[in-house]
């Protein structure tokens, strides 16, 4: 599985304007550093909770952004040749 693109808002500390990380087609590894407090663990958070729902030591009405809530996120990877997007959000309408 190699992901493409991570897109997110309203999740923690972020807020209600999309954010947005694309990962060049070239690369295969990718390291994330940072300042404490710059969201790094935030990114990771992200990745758990659109493919699995849930964030390890988490509440999931822990998740939305406490301002603006309806937290959403969007993974596209790749597997093998197949490109496939997962849209999640703490609305069951969204997935």
């Amino acid at each position: 599985m190699k992901i493409k693109k991570i897109e997110w808002k309203n999740f923690a500390s972020y807020g209600n304007r999309k954010q947005t990380l694309e990962f060049p087609q070239d690369a295969c590894l990718f390291q994330v550093v940072g300042n404490n407090g710059v969201g790094k663990t935030t990114i990771s958070q992200v990745i758990s909770f659109c493919l699995y729902g849930k964030v390890e030591g988490k509440k999931l009405g822990d998740i939305p952004n406490r301002i603006n809530g309806h937290t959403w996120t969007r993974i596209e990877f790749e597997s093998g040749n197949k490109s496939i997007t997962v849209e999640r959000g703490l609305d069951p309408s969204v997935f």
